[in-house]
């Protein structure tokens, strides 16, 4: 612990990456969101305006824009605690504390409400489709629904947690407050992860890959074994 208390630069990248990933990571999976909204809703929009220019521009806005909404950061600092309850970085203050937990709150619950109501929009959109019994159909053509929905309840999820930890923060309870930054540290993975497994499971194309890849895994271990069997039974092996 004290080897973490003598570095400042342990410090300094905890002050420019850590509120700043966990949100460039939550705005990601909104922007991923409006990127499928506009594929399903307004396709001939999508084509003409989302090009790879605006692409890199939205990127680019995007770190600058999280940046400057953290940019009271670099003013604060922060500071290292080791105890017999755990380790950890923090600020020297307690009101610096509760408003960042406000800042990263805000941003959860914004995100969270976007992505419902572009979610929302689209299961309206194509409810008679969603709530047909045709698997093909709801796997297929709709898995941009189905990632919207899954990313959209973890972030709900992290929301909740966000705003718990903003109570336990203003009573000054430092045991729920590091508990609920344990389930962040937890949700923020699955966050990420959600699109790509999302995607495999829900896109015919990847799913009968995946298949054809554990079949031929299979096949092959087999022939193996067969192969093996076939020669010691040739050689007489015994084994005692």
């Amino acid at each position: 612990m004290d080897y973490y208390a003598s570095i400042e630069c342990l410090s300094i990248i905890y002050i420019l990456t850590f509120y700043q990933f966990q949100t460039l990571l939550i705005i990601g999976n909104v922007i991923l969101t409006v990127n499928k909204f506009f594929a399903l809703y307004e396709p001939i929009f999508y084509k003409i305006c989302w090009t790879k220019s605006v692409s890199y521009i939205i990127v680019i806005f995007q770190v600058v824009a999280t940046y400057l909404y953290y940019s009271y950061l670099y003013f604060i600092g922060a500071i290292f605690v080791g105890d017999v309850d755990g380790a950890y970085f923090t600020k020297s203050e307690w009101k610096y504390i509760l408003f960042d937990k406000i800042a990263f709150c805000f941003i959860c619950w914004f995100s969270t409400i976007i992505m419902f109501i572009l979610t929302a929009r689209i299961g309206l959109k194509y409810n008679k489709y969603i709530f047909k019994n045709n698997e093909s159909t709801l796997l297929t053509k709709f898995q941009s629904f189905l990632l919207m929905s899954v990313s959209n309840l973890i972030l709900f999820s992290l929301s909740i947690i966000s705003s718990v930890t903003i109570y336990a923060t203003a009573i000054d309870n430092n045991d729920i407050r590091l508990r609920m930054n344990n389930h962040n540290s937890r949700i923020l993975p699955l966050l990420a992860c959600s699109a790509p497994y999302c995607l495999i499971l829900s896109t015919k194309s990847f799913r009968d890959n995946f298949w054809h890849f554990l079949k031929f895994r299979s096949l092959k271990n087999h022939q193996s074994q067969t192969i093996v069997t076939s020669f010691f039974s040739k050689k007489n092996v015994v084994y005692t």
